[in-house]
């Protein structure tokens, strides 16, 4: 039985001016290690024994390992579905202010407009919910106040539980909930995979 595998030594150990080559006493009380070992396993558990790792082993192992990650990173990302709602919102002041959109799931919360400008998300949004505007980015800005208007962020739940006792948010905001499928598009309906 071979145990557990304890530690790896390497080849440079064992050779001249290596730790094990001064600490067995150096020229003649060391053993050369043959040319095709790369190192040494030492294996724990039952019986102490070493073992030889050639340096095909090695790179059979490499190979191995890259071609398992190769295939992960090409199998495509699983389609996601997420509820979520989408939140506009007034920030009053001098420093970051106008108006805001966020698409807000249990997990995360994807700017629509800050730092960037998501156009995608955007158009899926302008998409489904349009109040009168054309699904195009200029109008994105200016759909923003409507939106909060004609869907007012309240402190209730549809079916009248409170949403929060906490203070209420003093900004003029919308929500409207709906789906978002792989962070990249918003729809009403859910979406199948």
């Amino acid at each position: 039985m071979r145990g557990y595998l304890q530690t790896v030594i390497p080849r440079g150990v064992w050779d001249p001016g290596g730790f094990g080559y001064n600490f067995l006493g150096g020229q003649g009380k060391c053993e050369p290690l043959p040319p095709h070992v790369a190192a040494v396993e030492v294996y724990a558990g039952g019986d102490e024994k070493r073992v030889y790792v050639t340096w095909d082993q090695i790179m059979e192992r490499r190979r191995t390992r890259q071609a398992e990650r190769m295939e992960r990173i090409r199998q495509p990302a699983e389609p996601t579905v997420l509820p979520c709602y989408v939140w506009t919102f007034l920030v009053p002041g001098d420093f970051y202010s106008g108006w805001y959109c966020y698409v807000v799931t249990r997990h995360f919360a994807d700017a629509v407009n800050f730092r960037g400008f998501d156009e995608p998300l955007a158009l899926s949004i302008l998409n489904e919910i349009p109040l009168g505007f054309l699904p195009h980015t200029a109008n994105f800005n200016s759909w923003m106040p409507t939106f909060a208007r004609a869907y007012p962020r309240g402190r209730r739940w549809p079916n009248g539980k409170v949403l929060h006792r906490g203070k209420r948010d003093p900004r003029k905001a919308g929500t409207f909930h709906g789906w978002l499928k792989n962070r990249s598009s918003f729809s009403l309906e859910r979406p199948t995979l």
